[in-house]
């Protein structure tokens, strides 16, 4: 992205702007669920899973992959934005870009 970007800027069908603090794009609006544009979207914004090589983050129990019940969590079949977790534990998500967000799990 340009140093200045004052227009709306698409992306797919992902509707951009600039952060110009951080100079970053910030994602303004995406398709609703259930849109066939939501996919290539999200596949914009978060990448695809290092592990399953589908579009959404890579889930991680501590600094291990979520790989099945002997890790203590999984992938969703169908959807790479949800986790079963059957531990508790320190869970991440984490985006292509190396951007996480982290949820403690007292189970």
């Amino acid at each position: 992205m340009g140093a200045r970007l004052d227009a709306y800027r698409r992306a797919g069908r992902c509707l951009l702007r600039e952060d110009r603090v951080h100079r970053r794009p910030l994602v303004l609006r995406r398709p609703p669920q259930g849109n066939v544009e939501r996919e290539a979207c999200e596949l914009y914004i978060t990448g695809r899973a290092v592990d399953t090589g589908r579009p959404g983050p890579t889930w991680y129990r501590g600094a291990n992959l979520c790989t099945g019940g002997a890790s203590g969590c999984e992938n969703h079949a169908e959807n790479q934005y949800q986790l079963a977790v059957y531990v508790g534990g320190t869970y991440r998500a984490c985006a292509r870009n190396g951007v996480c967000g982290e949820e403690e799990v007292d189970k």
